[in-house]
């Protein structure tokens, strides 16, 4: 089974889910600004990781969709918070405008501390996950999310606006601020299945190099896309000054960067491929391209 086929087996129950949380009922409450904001679009990157993960290893993707819709939770509340105007103070999210600005910063800020809270409700009642996996995931999950993670990332973010920084300090404002849930999404659903020590290092060493790409990748979308592609204002980062990999290397050296990372990840799949179908997640690398 290709992406796409998969994607469409999974896609509408999935949706469903998501927003089973949130009722549409209580117009007085916060969840249609929450709703606003998850049905935004998007390639739901992250959910969709975990899903291939379990299937690639032989498990029921829909045990997994606790997981998947907490991680979907905990970046929806980011890009909520992220468009804020003390953060990126962007008006558009996918071609509509961003929460803040369909509601009011008070209702986003709310909106997006819901979501959080409620990324960690439905792992820990998730019934079909065993007591001691729920705590680990939970754990994982805050890690991921906090002050050693995200949260992380996102303060060395402001801080290093307007400076120069080294390569290797931009890779670990990236590491923390995009890569930590991009591991988390690819390593997490691995207490779901069983995999050897082996298989673990593999597949962390993979989400390394996946996560990575994916940062320079958006990082070239800045320089090489339209408005209409990225569905909000183009070169944001560039006027913010912002530390990126086209600004720190140059354009030629930021495509080299990615072509490198890529290469690294199928070297590793094709040393995975005894254990796991390998066939989902390759073809999420094509969605590295630019």
């Amino acid at each position: 089974m290709n992406l796409q086929d998969f994607r469409r087996s999974y896609a509408a129950a999935f949706e469903e889910a998501l927003l089973e949380e949130f009722s549409e009922q209580d117009a007085t409450s916060i969840h249609p600004s929450i709703r606003y904001s998850l049905t935004n679009g998007g390639k739901r990157l992250r959910p969709f990781f975990i899903l291939a993960i379990v299937q690639a290893f032989g498990g029921d993707p829909k045990s997994a969709f606790s997981l998947a819709k907490a991680i979907e939770y905990i970046h929806c509340y980011s890009l909520i918070h992220d468009d804020l105007p003390a953060m990126d103070d962007d008006d558009y999210r996918r071609g509509k405008p961003s929460n803040h600005k369909a509601f009011d910063e008070a209702t986003a800020i709310l909106a997006g501390d819901a979501l959080q809270a409620k990324a960690f409700e439905v792992i820990s009642q998730d019934n079909n996950l065993a007591a001691e996996s729920r705590v680990s995931l939970l754990a994982q999950l805050a890690q991921a999310a906090g002050d050693q993670g995200m949260v992380a990332g996102q303060m060395k973010d402001i801080i290093y606006e307007g400076q120069k920084v080294s390569l290797s300090q931009l890779k670990a404002l990236y590491d923390q601020k995009t890569g930590a849930l991009i591991r988390f999404s690819l390593q997490a659903p691995l207490e779901l299945v069983q995999v050897s020590d082996q298989t673990k290092f593999e597949m962390a060493s993979f989400a390394q190099a996946y996560a990575l790409a994916f940062q320079i990748q958006n990082d070239l979308q800045e320089v090489l896309w339209t408005d209409e592609e990225r569905g909000k204002h183009a070169h944001s980062d560039q006027e913010l000054a912002k530390n990126t990999y086209p600004a720190l290397l140059g354009l030629e050296a930021a495509q080299e960067a990615l072509a490198g990372e890529i290469k690294g990840c199928e070297e590793i799949l094709s040393r995975l491929e005894e254990v796991m179908d390998t066939t989902l997640i390759r073809d999420f690398l094509d969605y590295l391209k630019v």
